[in-house]
């Protein structure tokens, strides 16, 4: 029984031997049937081995990692698909620094010049100028009485005071245009259309003007000051004298908003309070600062 234990026992042995030798050799088989690739750790490009070649040891090569399956983005891919788009730079825009330091500029330069268009209405309307003359014993017919018309001034400032400039320019009040019919006025009418006629007028205003800056950019202001004229012919067939000159009162309020350190864009409504009548001007405003 011993003996018969004994060979069985060598007989396994040898089927596992030759077992492992048949595995060994089929792994060799295997190994001379595929090329493996390599990394070189130097030089960081990839190596190849072909079969059968054995490759160098692990301190000098590591294989290349695993390549994802095809169809599929690698990491790489992804974070390009995921990046956010690049953002192009936004227009320079001046910052409110900047629109501070510009207004400030703008206070320092003291000299400006103006160029101002009005509408000029008087407040006289055809009632009230033909009452005034049967009241001074000269009844007229009116044909026709238009009292609004374009005005103009040009003017020179000086800023004296951070909140106040002085303010010297020339006024036109434009062309009334008042027509009376044929012979609906008596002979002795001359001094009463003088005196009660719409003005027609230009001259000299002398003013000053108190600012207030309520924005970076806009600013309040209040004028008053005097308008020293003189009146311009009527046309025909109006034959008569007008009163010749005068000096009046001059009024005004306005609201401005700055466009840089130099230029101004302002709206203004004054008010020339005369003897008999007064003249209302609404318009606009352009500055120039130097």
């Amino acid at each position: 029984m011993k003996n018969l234990l004994k060979v069985g026992l060598k007989a396994t042995g040898v089927l596992t031997v030759v077992a492992a030798l048949s595995a060994c050799a089929g792994t060799e088989d295997i190994r001379n049937s595929i090329s493996m690739e390599y990394q070189d750790a130097k030089t960081g490009k990839p190596v190849v081995y072909p079969p059968g070649v054995d490759a160098p040891p692990v301190s000098d090569a590591f294989a290349i990692p695993p390549q994802p399956p095809a169809g599929q983005p690698d990491s790489a891919d992804i974070n390009e698909l995921v990046k956010p788009p690049m953002l192009l730079p936004p227009e320079e825009q001046p910052s409110a620094a900047e629109e501070t330091q510009a207004t400030q500029e703008a206070e320092v330069k003291k000299h400006y010049f103006s160029v101002g268009l009005y509408q000029a209405e008087g407040d006289q309307k055809r009632n009230d100028f033909t009452s005034a003359m049967a009241a001074d014993g000269a009844a007229v017919t009116v044909e026709d009485y238009d009292i609004s018309r374009s005005a103009y001034q040009l003017a020179w400032g000086y800023r004296y005071h951070p909140v106040m400039a002085l303010e010297f320019g020339y006024l036109d009040l434009g062309e009334v245009d008042v027509r009376l019919a044929p012979g609906g006025a008596a002979d002795d009418t001359s001094d009463p259309l003088s005196k009660h006629l719409p003005i027609n007028s230009k001259g000299w205003t002398l003013s000053n003007r108190f600012d207030y800056r309520f924005a970076d950019k806009w600013r309040a202001s209040a004028e008053i000051g005097a308008y020293i004229w003189e009146s311009k012919d009527y046309d025909e067939p109006l034959d008569v004298v007008p009163a010749t000159d005068g000096s009046d009162p001059l009024l005004g309020v306005g609201l401005a908003y700055s466009m840089g350190a130099r230029f101004e864009l302002a709206l203004q409504y004054r008010r020339i309070l005369f003897d008999e009548q007064n003249v209302t001007l609404m318009g606009g405003n352009l500055l120039w600062r130097f």
